[in-house]
């Protein structure tokens, strides 16, 4: 086990800033204090207006005030006892005082919900289905909007708050602050004003370096407050930094410096750097100054509108890498990003890595020995005004996660509860080691991946000398719909069994044959840790083998191209293993399978094609290893003299284990349930063993009309009490009791009374109840912890008691007061529910409302939600852009003349001058250039603009800008870095006369910075001009005046009616005139405003939408326009009618007023007449019953 180092004094962030702690960082990479790189020149700041006074910054509110009535939680764990705990690990799992935890996470951002009540909704969430973590990405730019600005941690992100309740909702908190955190935000992360550094932002540079150490020492404030090492709260891990994208000497002083300073700000917990996938990056934990190694993995890849990646394993790759660590993947896929322009949105994103994927997924990970992992993400939310970055995402970031945008809750968080409840079952998998998976004697059906596992700390077991084992399966090709049925022995034979080690035939093996050009390359992520490689097209390797089925296993790249098959000189297929991006690819996977060969021996030739995958121009095709899979069907298995086992299992004749195509299966064995034996279980155990009416109760779970086999074990027959349909077998030579049922629609109970034999000799007679439910069942099927009362008993193994709530939507919460239980549950329509509540409760409150318990058990109608009327929106309008217009007055403008960038992205281009917004301090939304000049003879202007570019190969450039002459319109263009071209109309810019060319360039935020190769310091507006000019042309712009405090810079850009304040909800609009449609007449700007009023009842949570009806968008995406939807001054949707895909928005619920008057305002841009929604309406969403009440909004 390693500990943690020692605390460390807690320095604030004027001692920071006065030791200069970063200063001694940077000099790793050169002089004492660092070499000093050129900046080029200064930023400039954004003029002072002297015209109409921009809207001022509200003051801070006060979130937690605002949230002190809601609904809490009140679990006991380490996080919330007010104790000093160590926080240790060895190569199974992390330990709490020497208690192994399973680390089950879920990743939610909380700049994504706006509203401090939601943190703790989504936080009660994941508690109740069985998270035991919470993992936060915090966004820099997001706190400090300005160089040597004041840190702000008010409001929406207010992060101490969220570190609180995170603690008082009983889950752990992965700390993720960067500096860089990517999270397909503006910039990654880090502060738009960074955009203007030279240097690399992501570097020992000695300015940056310094900026990053004053945000870390800023937060750690707060951080290090909240440490479970040191009784403050549930921090439990800090991630420094993120995915740095290669291991060379610059980035490993660059998070060397990092630790060290995120050390002496105080941060006691263990430290990680996430690599970005399995590839070894940072593994020297000494060297970099972690505590260990952790990596991100996304097996599917990005592209939800393409072909499913396969599952592949990863457990002997890690332990090439970090054999002494626990298996940690900070990132699992919980869904993935959708990009501007994308063919699918985030639904598709969802049935991409749909239930069926999780559970593959879950299974695999806790099969192939990840004790620890962390759903990105849990929730995605909203990307409100331009914090999302154009190069991936747009205003949605629902992601496809488990719980939707809207908050509403899908059969993937079924899925992720029911592997959450397995765990709380069968802690042992925190300590279990890999053993040779059972053979499978009979197949019907795709080739089998098999898991065994055993525990090596608990070895209290069913059978004297074992140890509890999990056992997993799933189809070989995770990709494979086949309905496979299938059985396996279960032999419980010596726990110190050697598993299988690797795959059959490295890279390297003298068996296979290499002709042609190959060479060996290094990989700490292979089989072996080398790969074989080629570009050349014929270069082949070969394998002669004996079996029926062989997996060909490489590694993946945006440069691999296609190769193909042959199996006795036959060719078989082709494949390809290319992926979209570098970014968190998989580091190897399965690429090609053959199955179903004749028994025999076989040769298989991999040959090199030398042509380009679909949407690739690499031609790379590798070899990692090549691996028989095992045979499965025909076997006859034979159990050894003296050892517990059965050749097959189900024992029942005709029964068998179905796999449902993409689907997986875990059995548990040999393990003691409430004191009793278990030898086998074909259905998996679903939530903690619980003290009940004088025994002990275990739910089951299996997938209904699939027949499940519990094995107990006896010293002599005993009594069971059980529903028709279940078959009871007893064997009394062997001790053995054999139930059969089969989940139906209903749970299905049965009551075991007798003397139960396990490891540990013959027991007295007890009770021990099996509950079986089905999947669906199991997805309104509920444990619920909360502290005991007194004269209590507390679940073993926890600090709490808990419920069973069976047929709610949402449990959230339970309190115990003497022999009360006070429960919060919902439902969206009305529904029948069950509560089993621990010994010695006799009155149960639902809701409020009280029921007595016969037994412990109540059942109850949760009523239907009363639902709120939905009120149509009726429109007001105003025309905008006065800006436009040739005489109007931009003297108070910024002039646009430095002759130099502040860095190599900015220009100047041809005309000379820098127009870069970034330069001029105008970092977000639209951006409004005016040019002054004497008209030349020529009629066409050449622009060159980027309002937002680098998206992947299935999304596109969304953003434009838009050109007028002499206040008349000229014309759109996309702003996507490229010279447009554009006519003057007649009658403007007449030669020798004045002229003046009004600009609107509509950015869309800044980008990522991933690569860490300056992509985040592209240029924003205009880059270069050229128009028709006799002599001098003087450019001024115009973007965001003030700040707005609560909202953040990233709210509003540079229109006249956001500086002026349209957006909020105090401004007049009372002579505006009404309209009955938001299309537009002519091209330009037009804004919209409606107010309506909600009246939600209390106790009942919703969830609203904004939906922009548009019969060119839905026809084509041909309509040509932008709309910014802003709901309570919160900017809460951008549309682009021609390049979606988005054309609802959800309103996240915190910025509504659920019982007042709430108002809606809209600006639309219009490319062309005819162009904008016919209307916007409101669309409710949901209505559940058992909120956690209802705070005001922050407006």
């Amino acid at each position: 086990m390693s500990p943690v180092r020692p605390t460390l004094p807690a320095l604030s962030r004027k001692g920071f800033l006065r030791l200069g702690a970063c200063a001694s960082g940077a000099a790793v990479a050169g002089t004492a204090a660092g070499p000093a790189l050129a900046a080029g020149p200064a930023p400039l700041a954004p003029a002072t207006p002297s015209g109409p006074a921009a809207p001022s910054a509200p003051s801070a509110v006060d979130a937690r005030a605002s949230t002190a009535d809601l609904l809490r939680g009140t679990s006991r764990f380490p996080g919330n006892d007010g104790r000093a705990h160590t926080v240790t690990w060895d190569e199974h799992s992390f330990l709490v005082d020497d208690e192994r935890l399973l680390l089950y996470s879920g990743e939610i951002h909380p700049w994504r919900v706006p509203a401090p009540a939601q943190w703790r909704d989504l936080l009660q969430i994941l508690k109740a289905a069985g998270f035991t973590a919470v993992s936060f990405y915090f966004f820099w730019g997001l706190h400090q909007s300005a160089p040597d600005g004041e840190f702000d941690f008010s409001g929406i992100k207010d992060v101490d708050l969220l570190l609180t309740m995170a603690a008082e909702e009983g889950l752990y908190v992965i700390a993720r602050p960067g500096p860089y955190v990517n999270a397909e935000i503006s910039m990654g992360g880090l502060p738009a004003y960074m955009t203007n550094r030279a240097a690399g932002l992501r570097s020992t540079d000695p300015q940056n370096l310094a900026d990053s150490c004053a945000w870390l020492s800023a937060i750690n404030e707060i951080i290090t407050a909240h440490q479970v090492t040191d009784g403050g709260g549930s921090v439990l891990m800090y991630q420094v930094e993120n995915e740095l994208i290669s291991e060379d000497a610059e980035r490993s002083a660059f998070l060397r410096a990092l630790s060290d300073h995120v050390r002496s700000t105080g941060i006691t917990v263990p430290l990680f750097h996430n690599d970005y996938g399995m590839g070894g990056r940072f593994a020297d934990t000494e060297k970099h100054g972690t505590d260990f190694y952790a990596y991100d993995h996304y097996p599917l890849g990005f592209n939800a509108g393409g072909d499913r990646a396969r599952i592949g394993e990863s457990e002997e790759g890690y332990r090439q890498i970090s054999p002494d660590t626990p298996q940690f993947i900070t990132e699992s896929q919980g869904g993935a990003f959708t990009p501007w322009g994308a063919a699918f949105d985030s639904h598709q994103a969802y049935e991409f890595t749909d239930p069926a994927f999780t559970r593959q997924w879950g299974v695999r990970n806790l099969a192939g020995g990840v004790t620890a992992f962390n759903y990105y993400m849990a929730f995605g939310g909203t990307n409100l005004g331009y914090t999302g970055s154009p190069s991936s995402g747009f205003t949605s970031y629902d992601y496809g996660a488990a719980i939707t945008e809207d908050r509403e809750l899908t059969e993937k968080l079924a899925v992720q509860k029911e592997l959450g409840y397995l765990q709380q079952a069968v802690g042992q998998i925190a300590s279990m080691t890999p053993v040779a998976p059972q053979p499978v004697p009979e197949l019907d059906g795709g080739a089998i991946q098999a898991y065994q596992r055993l525990s090596t700390d608990d070895l209290t077991a069913a059978t004297e000398g074992g140890a509890p084992r999990l056992l997993a399966f799933r189809l070989a090709d995770s990709n494979d719909e086949t309905d496979t049925r299938f059985a396996t022995a279960l032999v419980l034979g010596d726990p110190d069994d050697a598993g299988e080690d690797g795959p059959t035939a490295d890279d390297r093996d003298p068996a296979i044959t290499y002709e042609g050009d190959w060479t060996e390359v290094e990989d700490g992520t292979a089989s072996g840790g080398t790969l074989m490689r080629t570009e050349t097209a014929g270069a082949t390797a070969s394998w002669t083998f004996t079996g029926t089925a062989v997996d060909v296993i490489t590694a993946t790249g945006t440069d691999h191209g296609r190769a193909r098959v042959l199996v006795d000189g036959t060719e078989h297929g082709t494949f390809t293993s290319h992926v979209d991006t570098e970014q968190n690819k998989p580091a190897q996977q399965i690429s090609y399978q053959v199955q179903d060969l004749t028994e025999g021996e076989h040769t298989l030739v991999l040959e090199a094609l030398g042509e380009p995958a679909d949407g690739g121009e690499g031609t790379v095709v590798t070899l990692d290893a090549l691996d028989l899979p095992g045979t499965s069907g025909d076997e006859d298995v034979e159990i050894p003299d003296g050892v517990v086992g059965w050749p097959r299992v189900p024992q029942q004749e005709d029964a068998f284990l179905h796999l449902h195509g993409r689907d997986a299966l875990t059995l548990v064995a040999d393990m003691v349930v409430g004191e009793h034996g278990l030898l086998y279980s074909t259905a998996a155990p679903f939530g903690p063993t619980l003290p009940r009416r004088g025994g002990h109760l275990q739910h089951l779970i299996g997938h209904a009309g699939d027949p499940a086999e519990i094995v107990l074990h006896y010293a002599d027959e005993p009594q069971v009490d059980a529903p028709d349909g279940v078959e009871t077998v007893w064997d009394g030579e062997t001790g053995q009791l054999r139930l059969n049922l089969t989940p139906a629609a209903e749970p299905i109970q049965v009551e075991i009374t007798g003397s139960p034999v396990t490891s540990e000799g013959t027991g007295a007679p007890s009770l021990l109840a099996l509950r079986l439910l089905s999947r669906d069942a199991a997805a309104t099927t509920w444990f619920l912890g909360g502290r005991p009362a007194d004269r209590m008993t507390a679940t073993p193994g926890t600090a709490d008691a808990h419920v069973v709530v069976e047929g709610a939507g949402l449990a959230r919460t339970v309190a115990f007061s003497r022999a009360d239980a006070d429960l919060v549950i919902g439902s969206t329509e009305a529904a029948a529910v069950r509560i089993d509540a621990p010994d010695g409760i006799r009155r149960v409150r639902i809701n409020g409302s009280s029921r007595s318990a016969k037994d412990g058990i109540v059942t109850w109608t949760l009523p239907e939600p009363s639902v709120p009327a939905v009120p149509d929106l009726a429109f007001q309008v105003a025309d905008e852009a006065p800006e436009a217009a040739d005489d109007f007055d931009d003297a108070d403008w910024r002039v646009a003349d430095s002759t130099e960038g502040s860095t190599e992205y900015q220009g100047p281009g041809r005309g000379g001058v820098v127009l870069d917004s970034n330069h001029y301090g105008f970092y977000e939304g639209s951006i409004w250039y005016r040019a002054r000049f004497t008209a030349a003879a020529g009629r066409e202007i050449t622009l060159r603009g980027n309002g937002g570019t680098g998206q992947p190969a299935q999304g596109k450039a969304p953003a434009f800008l838009q050109v007028w002459a002499d206040g008349t319109y000229v014309g759109a263009a996309p702003a996507d870095g490229t010279d447009q071209n554009l006519a003057l109309p007649d009658g403007v810019a007449v030669p020798g006369e004045d002229a003046v060319l009004s600009v609107l360039v509509h950015n869309l935020g800044q980008n990522l910075d991933w690569s860490d190769d300056g992509l985040s310091k592209q240029n924003r507006g205009l880059f270069d001009a050229v128009l028709p000019a006799d002599g001098e042309i003087t450019w001024r712009i115009q973007g965001a005046e003030g700040e707005d405090g609560l909202r953040t810079l990233y709210n509003v850009g540079g229109l006249h009616g956001e500086r002026h304040g349209w957006h909020l909800p105090a401004h007049d609009d009372s002579a505006w005139e009404p309209t009955d449609t938001l299309t537009a007449e002519s091209a330009g700007i037009r804004w919209y405003r409606a107010s309506f009023t909600l009246d939600v009842a209390d106790g009942v949570d919703t969830g609203w939408r904004l939906a922009v009806r548009s019969p060119r968008f839905e026809d084509g995406r041909s309509d040509a326009c932008q709309a910014v939807l802003y709901v309570n001054g919160w900017n809460v949707g951008l549309y682009i009618g021609d390049i979606g895909p988005q054309s609802e928005f959800t309103i996240p619920s915190g910025l509504l007023e659920h019982q007042g008057m709430n108002t809606l305002a809209v600006w639309v841009a219009a490319k062309e007449a005819g162009a904008g929604p016919e209307t916007i309406e409101l669309v409710p969403v949901f209505a559940r019953t058992g909120s956690i009440g209802i705070a005001p909004p922050l407006v």
